[in-house]
């Protein structure tokens, strides 16, 4: 596969945190955009942001990256943007609004077992005509 990419100056290494590694801009054979770091050999279709505070990027035994959150104690394979974590954000205040209205919604609030019912009284069952 024939790749076309910018000069040199499309090397990409800004101050100020915005990138945290030497990423390449490039484009594959169908003029998509993608992003090439040459420190870690990665490719990615998403424009290179630098972590989150509290983020950091670390590489297993087998050389997979992956992501550690100090804030949290959590890691996660998918790199961490300050977009992601809003929408994550976002479903867990969504979430926990939906279960409450679920604990209102019903009787049972989910910390013991259901209030027993009455059994309904057995109603007779018609008995076949016989002639």
């Amino acid at each position: 596969m024939i790749m076309n990419h910018e000069s040199i100056n499309s090397m990409l290494n800004l101050a100020n945190g915005s990138f945290v590694f030497r990423w390449e801009l490039r484009y594959d054979q169908f003029g998509r955009r993608y992003y090439v770091d040459h420190n870690t050999r990665s490719t990615t279709w998403e424009r290179p942001e630098p972590l989150p505070q509290g983020w950091e990027m670390r590489q297993d035994a087998r050389g997979r990256i992956y992501y550690v959150d100090h804030t949290t104690r959590s890691t996660t394979w998918q790199r961490p943007s300050s977009e992601r974590l809003q929408q994550f954000s976002n479903w867990q205040g969504m979430r926990s609004q939906i279960l409450q209205q679920g604990e209102r919604r019903f009787l049972y609030n989910g910390t013991g077992p259901p209030p027993a019912t009455a059994a309904a009284p057995a109603q007779a069952q018609p008995q076949p005509v016989i002639t």
